[in-house]
């Protein structure tokens, strides 16, 4: 499975996981990217994964005879960074005897006013520096 965002940038990927969480007393969509750590550092991880990258994400998995795209809009806010174990990543807990290495980022999904508030607050911005400019 490979990630692609919103510059373009790559990343193989060794599996996603959705599910609907509580976040900031809000009940969101997120989506784990689980990665190798041998392919993708913590830093890399970190670097890639922006709220501007992830406007949005198209991920295409390659199975014998079919490619498939889907494409995932809004996954702007970075939950949880980190490395480990791929079971630590998914469920909190290890409880396999042989552990596969993961680098894991959680991103869940800005609500409609969210975004609204965000494109307000750009359009101000640019109003007080042209403003001040002329």
């Amino acid at each position: 499975m490979t990630l692609t965002l919103k510059d373009g940038t790559t990343l193989p990927l060794l599996g996603v996981h959705g599910r609907t969480m509580n976040y900031e007393g809000v009940l969101r969509d997120s989506l784990l990217f689980l990665m190798d750590p041998e392919k993708i550092s913590l830093e890399q991880a970190m670097e890639a994964f922006t709220p501007e990258q992830c406007a949005e994400i198209r991920l295409m998995d390659e199975t014998d005879r079919r490619q498939e795209v889907f494409v995932h809009e809004h996954y702007t806010i970075r939950v949880e960074v980190g490395q480990g174990c791929k079971d630590f990543a998914l469920s909190g807990s290890v409880t396999e005897l042989e552990q596969v290495p993961a680098v894991y980022v959680r991103m869940a999904q800005s609500t409609q006013a969210e975004r609204q508030l965000q494109a307000q607050q750009e359009t101000l911005d640019a109003l007080v520096v042209s403003a001040l400019e002329g």
